[in-house]
């Protein structure tokens, strides 16, 4: 079993946090199904919610969290089977499980169960489920979609984010404002730095420790299966964003299981079909200014694809003559559907259709994609790709009347030099009102426009297209922030916002 200890403590410390609003969340649907409140959205991110709250708590260590999450998940499965029409004595059952996963959740390392009896209540929980026969598959009646948005952040709220953005470039400003090579200057500019790191690292975070744990997590489960499998990670450096490290969590959750269940063959097929022993996992993750590439391929049988024809016209999602004339691509898309597994037997690894659904509507909900191909007899592979657009943007530099100083606009405002200012326009340089002094006396003029809105900017030079990287985020109502374009952080002006405050004088 993995020890909390072997896992990074910022790890745990967030799939802590985490975890615990996903119960809260899980807590209120369950409430809502009771009662028939609830609408299938959100009965839809119950189960996806509880999936990945299993594979999670097996990635981190918490083997308890993960055994608990697993019978809960089977005691809600068997609920559903009644239209959540169920005794109050189940209801009971369902809540203590709730309270248990928080108290589990909440000791710590080395820490005693508490008073917690967890065997005891497992038992309980067998005993109540031994009331209520099984059934491999859900009803097809009311069959749950994908969420839009499977995985929610635990983090520092945005407005707070933002704040701290203006406040970052208000720092950047007086730094500029100083005198060059001043002690001042030096001491502004290393404040400056300091904040823009804190504030980058709220943001994003290194993917490495979660894949390791994910790795760890494949080996322990991989020998409760009676497979042999060697996991290879090859991420570099990779950090992303807080949103996106929580999507490609649960998309990892679901599509590692999935792959080790499906796809690698136990040692003695393996060896049968001339295969090496052991299977072969890797996850490759390559980080691009704009996107996030996550690849998980693996060497084993591949989607039995004969499976994939019989159940999609079980299912009704497709007709025997539509099965015929599809597609590859379009046969293994089903796999992504709510509901649709191969697999006949419920276990505690598959079977219930929440698996690959969950990995796209994760994917989704931060408008990436996903895709898979295979290959009959030698593995499959899922790749995940997940735009970073919403952190870079086009900008116009604009070397400033101040040497050695540029700003930068958002190239929707499509700057053009003009000789002389529009009569109807007033130049604004936004320089002295910074209280940065202008070292350039003749000025060149750059009209802005943008929709019905119209600007002069007094500047030293002709406009040049880049593409900027939003390193500290400030509110679109503030009228400042930093940006990096290259390797330099730029002062970025929202002219619709700070042109008018300078022409006022109120900046």
């Amino acid at each position: 079993m993995l020890e909390v200890e072997e896992v990074p403590k910022q790890l745990v410390a967030r799939f802590r946090a985490v975890s615990l609003e996903r119960i809260d969340r899980i807590e209120s649907t369950w409430l809502g199904l009771i009662e028939q409140t609830t609408t299938a959205e959100a009965e839809a991110e119950l189960y996806q919610d509880l999936h990945t709250l299993k594979g999670d708590a097996r990635v981190v260590g918490f083997a308890d969290v993960s055994l608990l999450a697993e019978r809960l998940e089977e005691l809600v499965f068997a609920a559903r089977r009644r239209r959540y029409r169920i005794h109050e004595d189940v209801d009971v059952v369902v809540t203590m499980a709730f309270q248990f996963l928080k108290m589990l959740l909440r000791k710590k390392a080395g820490q005693s169960q508490g008073g917690i009896d967890l065997g005891g209540f497992l038992k309980h929980i067998d005993e109540v489920l031994a009331e209520w026969p099984r059934t491999t598959q859900p009803p097809t009646t009311g069959a749950f979609r994908p969420s839009s948005r499977a995985v929610e952040s635990v983090r520092i709220p945005q407005a707070v984010r933002q704040r701290l953005g203006a406040v970052t470039a208000q720092v950047f400003v007086e730094a500029l404002a100083s005198k060059p090579n001043s002690i001042s200057r030096t001491r502004l500019v290393g404040v400056w730095q300091e904040l823009a790191r804190q504030l980058s690292e709220l943001d994003a975070v290194s993917l490495a420790p979660l894949l390791r744990g994910h790795a760890l997590s494949v080996r322990e489960l991989a020998g409760e299966l009676g497979k042999e499998v060697d996991v290879v990670v090859d991420a570099d450096e990779a950090r992303v964003g807080l949103e996106v490290l929580d999507a490609l969590n649960a998309a990892l959750v679901h599509a590692l299981r999935n792959a080790l269940d499906h796809g690698i063959e136990s040692p003695d097929a393996r060896l049968a079909a001339g295969k090496p022993r052991r299977g072969t996992l890797r996850i490759r993750v390559t980080a691009a200014q704009e996107a996030i590439e996550l690849v998980i391929a693996d060497d084993g049988r591949g989607v039995d694809m004969d499976g994939v024809k019989r159940r999609a016209v079980a299912s009704g999602l497709m007709t025997a003559a539509q099965v015929a004339g599809a597609s590859e691509t379009e046969l293994l898309e089903l796999l992504f559907k709510p509901g649709f597994s191969l697999r006949e037997n419920v276990s505690s690894i598959s079977g219930r259709g929440v698996g690959m659904d969950a990995v796209q509507a994760a994917v989704q909900g931060v408008k990436g994609r996903v895709t898979m191909t295979s290959v009959p007899g030698r593995g499959a592979t899922l790749s995940i790709l997940v735009p970073q657009a919403s952190c870079t943007m086009e900008v116009a530099c604009l070397p400033s009347t101040a040497g050695g100083i540029s700003l930068v606009i958002s190239s929707a405002w499509m700057p053009k030099v003009v000789p002389s200012v529009p009569s109807h326009l007033a130049a604004v340089d936004p320089l002295p009102w910074l209280g940065i002094t202008p070292t350039v006396t003749t000025p060149t003029f750059v009209v802005l426009h943008r929709d019905r809105d119209e600007h002069c900017l007094a500047v030293a030079g002709s406009p040049t297209l880049a593409r900027a990287t939003r390193i500290c985020p400030t509110s679109p109502s503030e009228p400042l922030e930093v940006v990096q374009v290259g390797d330099e952080p730029v002062l970025m002006i929202r002219p619709e916002l700070l042109l008018p405050l300078v022409l006022m004088g109120r900046v």
